[in-house]
């Protein structure tokens, strides 16, 4: 594990072969492969697969599955339960100052977790936390259901893409990735492609609405006004000094920021992703991006 490249170690991890695999993280993916088949019971075949003869001996009993399980459950505790601080003086004859919004609060966040089903994803990112050391939420405004999604990601699909002198344990990437493989489909005539959803931090900008190029990929384009003009979204202001565009927050209000969340979703085919690009260079060109029925970025989320 300490060279996924060695040729025996491709045989275990095929799926790492693959050309857009950047290099920095094949170890990451590789431990993540091996901590799976401890959990799964096939330690003995991942042996057997890079060279160990008597792997398939092995007797495998399910311990480190039950390990994983049980230090799970110390960590979770028999419930989770969302609580906002001063609802539950709600209730009292002499009720704190704030304590009816943090109750009201409390109660639409509750409403909220029973739509997300939010327990059961709660569990789901924690366990695979417990096998890998790591797992990853999202939260995605969607429009058609008026409320924020939230998601759980296998860390095998999140690659974060740190600029030259950035990565910092204090710090949060920029711009971070959900990348993985879609097989082909003869019968509705797709090809093997190769799915990357990104967030990414950025100035915020002009307005942009659907578009679609000469060869029928969808895109996202400026929107210009009459005299060719930038047309800034809704509710977005201009500063006239600094230029920049600033928008303001629910959740920050009297406090402008100039700094949006960028989502993008694309797909491209895995005979044009050639030895040339890895995850974090795909051909912009060459992409097909997904949108939802407002134009937006279509929602995230594994299709497999």
């Amino acid at each position: 594990m300490a060279d996924p490249d060695r040729p025996a170690n491709l045989r275990a991890f095929p799926e790492l072969a693959g050309s857009w695999v950047p290099a920095a993280d094949m170890r990451r993916l590789a431990a993540y492969k091996l901590l799976a088949a401890y959990d799964n019971n096939q330690a003995g075949q991942f042996a057997a697969v890079t060279g160990d003869h008597h792997g398939l001996e092995r007797r495998e009993l399910g311990d480190p599955s039950k390990l994983i399980d049980t230090t799970l459950g110390y960590l979770l505790g028999a419930e989770q339960t969302i609580v906002v601080p001063g609802a539950d003086h709600a209730g009292n004859d002499k009720p704190t100052p704030g304590a009816a919004e943090a109750a009201d609060l409390q109660e639409r966040l509750r409403a909220w977790a029973d739509k997300e089903l939010w327990p059961l994803r709660i569990q789901q990112a924690e366990r695979c936390a417990v096998r890998c050391g790591d797992g990853v939420f999202t939260l995605a405004w969607e429009p058609a259901k008026q409320r924020v999604l939230l998601r759980t990601y296998d860390p095998g699909f999140y690659f974060p893409e740190w600029d030259e002198g950035e990565q910092d344990s204090s710090e949060y990437p920029s711009r971070v990735h959900f990348a993985w493989e879609l097989p082909a489909d003869p019968l509705r005539g797709l090809k093997a492609r190769l799915r990357r959803i990104t967030y990414e931090l950025g100035p915020i900008g002009a307005a942009t609405a659907p578009g679609v190029t000469e060869d029928g990929r969808a895109i996202r384009e400026q929107v210009v006004g009459a005299e060719g003009d930038p047309v800034l979204t809704v509710g977005d202001t201009l500063d006239a000094v600094t230029g920049s565009v600033q928008r303001t927050y629910p959740w920050a209000p009297g406090h402008p920021s100039t700094t949006a969340c960028y989502l993008s979703d694309a797909e491209w085919l895995l005979e044009d992703v050639g030895a040339a690009h890895d995850l974090y260079s795909l051909p912009p060109d060459r992409a097909a991006y997904r949108v939802r029925s407002d134009g937006g970025p279509g929602p995230p989320g594994p299709d497999v």
